[in-house]
């Protein structure tokens, strides 16, 4: 998600992990969705958070998964990690974040021995080399200053031939990047992109829908943070409406590590 207030990036997060305690907002994604998808694939329990389930779903899409280790970037709350871990088969899940709240809560909502979290920056990540299969960044990348060194250590820690899964919002107003030095810093990576999708559609659609991010964050928050929740709105309408007109996209790539 981001950042819904004039609060530097890390001091949010840790704000609204403190306001926000509830494990009905353990997914911090904008969800997707598709007229034709009759969620049959979603376990029993897991209704509310059908389109943040969607969203992580279509992240990796294509990817091998079955007995692999994946570690996920930017964890947040936990919410994709447990996706990951409860439908995907593979061996191992990892949460990475750096932000302590997170973790936090993380550890408090997920559990098991297949999976864990770990305090770390995206860009110089607390992984040995060569020892992830899959790595998943959604929603998260826009957030991180030097992409490059993002991106190289992606290739650092994944193994020969591994895979990158990769989602985010892409040439939104709100955040002050060089959005086309990013694109061709993505494109000159030691990655094969095998498959590139634009999702803008389907994020935007699970933002108009029942149980959108707000509306799951809107029911766990005290009455005592309205303002607060007021605030992050005002950004999920911005988001929806670039998404919706056109001066912002949601993106994905599936990638397989290369010989630098």
């Amino acid at each position: 998600m981001t950042k819904a207030s004039d609060l530097p990036i890390q001091e949010f997060y840790c704000e609204l992990g403190r306001r926000v305690r509830s494990p009905r907002f353990a997914f911090m994604n904008y969800g997707f969705a598709e007229p034709d998808d009759d969620r049959a694939w979603v376990l029993e329990g897991d209704e509310l958070f059908g389109h943040h389930l969607a969203l992580v779903r279509r992240t990796v899409a294509g990817a091998d998964l079955e007995g692999a280790r994946v570690v996920e970037i930017g964890c947040g709350r936990g919410g994709n990690v447990s996706y990951l871990r409860r439908y995907t088969g593979a061996r191992q899940v990892v949460g990475v974040d750096l932000n302590p709240t997170n973790l936090d809560l993380c550890r408090s909502f997920h559990r098991g021995q297949d999976v864990g979290f770990a305090a770390g920056d995206a860009q110089l990540l607390p992984l040995a080399g060569e020892s992830v299969d899959v790595l998943v960044n959604l929603e998260s990348a826009h957030c991180y200053p030097d992409l490059r060194a993002f991106l190289g250590e992606i290739h650092r820690v994944l193994r020969p031939g591994g895979t990158f899964c990769f989602a985010d919002l892409w040439d939104l107003d709100l955040v002050p990047h060089d959005w086309a030095e990013r694109e061709a810093t993505l494109r000159a990576a030691c990655f094969e992109i095998e498959e590139e999708e634009d999702i803008s559609r389907g994020v935007c659609l699970a933002l108009g829908e029942a149980d959108n991010v707000q509306d799951l964050l809107e029911a766990a928050a005290s009455p005592a943070d309205r303002v607060f929740v007021e605030r992050i709105a005002a950004t999920t309408a911005h988001v929806r409406r670039a998404l919706l007109f056109g001066f912002a996209r949601y993106r994905r790539w599936r990638m397989r590590k290369v010989d630098s």
